[in-house]
C-alpha cells in the first residue's frame, strides 16, 4: 500500500464517490426535512380542526368562547 500525494487531484473515481455519498447524504436531509415540515402540518391543521370543532359546537350550544 503506497501512501499518494495529497498535492494530487482526486481522481474521477474518488470524486464520484465523494459525490455520490454527499448526494446520498443531502437526499436523507431534505426526506427528513419533508417529513418533518409534514408532520408539523398535520399537527396544526389537526389542532386548528379541533379548535374550530368547539367553537362552531360552543355556538350551536349558545356558548361563546370566553
Amino acid at each position: 500500500m503506497h501512501k499518494r500525494d495529497i498535492t494530487q487531484p482526486l481522481s474521477n473515481g474518488n470524486l464520484a464517490t465523494v459525490l455520490s455519498k454527499a448526494d446520498s447524504i443531502l437526499d436523507t436531509i431534505s426526506n427528513f426535512s419533508r417529513f418533518y415540515i409534514g408532520l408539523k402540518l398535520f399537527f396544526e391543521l389537526s389542532f386548528i380542526a379541533s379548535f374550530s370543532h368547539k367553537t362552531i359546537k360552543n355556538g350551536l350550544d349558545g356558548n361563546a368562547l370566553s
